[in-house]
């Protein structure tokens, strides 16, 4: 395995378990959320790549970390859920409009 992809992990860098350093992995990657105790986005990688938090959004809630290795993009997501009241489903779709945009 030289990719594993973890959303919602819910814990800032310093706060996570120190059992997860135990993994075999060469790089690991947070991006977390500046609320402490909600969403956020972990990867553990075996390869070099250039490694970017959200670029196409506001992401105080650490919902991307992008990798970017010769000519692969690859994205770890946690996408936003559009619960039941109006602001958060428009968050939603203002997230999904912006990453397609930033797609293309």
């Amino acid at each position: 395995i030289d990719f594993i992809g973890f959303q919602e992990i819910k814990a800032h860098e310093d706060k996570f378990p120190k059992k997860i350093y135990e993994y075999p992995f060469k790089h690991m990657y947070f991006n977390s959320a500046k609320r402490a105790g909600y969403s956020g986005v972990m990867s553990l990688c075996n390869f070099d790549s250039e490694v970017k938090k959200c670029e196409f959004f506001d992401d105080e809630e650490g919902r991307v970390l992008e990798h970017r290795f010769k000519n692969i993009a690859l994205f770890n997501i946690y996408f936003p859920n559009g619960q039941k009241d109006e602001e958060r489903l428009n968050f939603k779709m203002k997230f999904y409009a912006d990453f397609l945009v930033y797609l293309d």
